[in-house]
């Protein structure tokens, strides 16, 4: 199966949970936006300044979000 658009492109890790996250990025990269997998959509989102995620999922939006912070902790 082929890798959702939020992977980085040197990333072959697998895609994992709900392919309806939604990131946006503001500050490092403005106006784009990109559909992805959970984990793959926090790790793009862990890294991006003032980024922030869309989805109709109230649950996959927390989700990404509690993964993206324990990124930036890590």
């Amino acid at each position: 199966m082929s890798l959702c658009s939020a992977a980085a492109a040197d990333d072959t890790a697998p895609c994992k949970g709900s392919r309806t996250a939604v990131i946006v990025g503001l500050a490092d990269d403005p106006g784009s936006q990109v559909t992805g997998c959970e984990f793959h959509a926090a790790r793009r989102l862990a890294f991006w300044r003032d980024g922030y995620v869309m989805s109709r999922d109230a649950a996959v939006r927390r989700r990404v979000l509690d993964a993206a912070e324990r990124l930036r902790a890590a």
